[in-house]
C-alpha cells in the first residue's frame, strides 16, 4: 500500500478557493486498487493506481460540491475530527484518527504502506493533483 498527498483546489466563487491537502492510502484488494482517505473518510476503487486516484479526485470532488452546495462543509469537517482554526480547517491527527476509524485500524495494521509522492493530470473544472 502507498501513503500519497491529494492537493485540490476548487473554486467557491470568482475569487475563493477551498484548497485541500489530503493524506490518501492505496491498496490493492480483490484486483482493485482501492484510495481511502482516513481524514474524510472516502475512498473510491480502481482498476490499477492511476485509475484510482482518479477517481477518488472524482469523488472528493464531488463530495467537495456537494457540501459546498448545501453549506454543510464546515459541519463535515468538524464531525470527522477537523479543527477550526483561523486560517482554515486542520484535519485530525492520525492518532485521532485511529480512536474511531476501524477501517485505518486495519489498512495500518494488516497491509504494508511506503510513502511516495506522485503527479496526476488535472481533473476538468477544478484543480487536483497528487503531490
Amino acid at each position: 500500500m502507498e501513503k500519497q498527498h491529494f492537493q485540490a483546489r476548487i473554486a467557491m466563487s470568482n475569487e475563493e478557493y477551498l484548497k485541500v491537502a489530503l493524506d490518501v492510502f492505496f491498496f490493492e484488494d480483490d484486483g482493485y486498487t482501492i484510495a481511502y482517505c482516513p481524514a474524510l473518510d472516502l475512498s473510491a476503487a480502481g482498476l490499477d493506481l492511476e485509475n484510482a486516484k482518479a477517481e477518488f479526485a472524482q469523488v472528493f470532488s464531488e463530495y467537495a460540491m456537494d457540501c459546498i452546495e448545501q453549506n454543510t462543509l464546515s459541519s463535515d469537517l468538524i464531525a470527522h475530527g477537523w479543527q477550526l482554526r483561523e486560517r482554515g480547517y486542520d484535519s485530525p491527527s492520525v492518532t485521532q484518527l485511529l480512536i474511531g476509524n476501524s477501517t485505518l485500524r486495519d489498512i495500518l495494521d494488516n497491509r504494508c504502506y511506503s510513502k511516495q509522492l506522485v503527479n496526476i493530470n488535472h481533473i476538468p473544472s477544478t484543480s487536483m493533483a497528487f503531490a
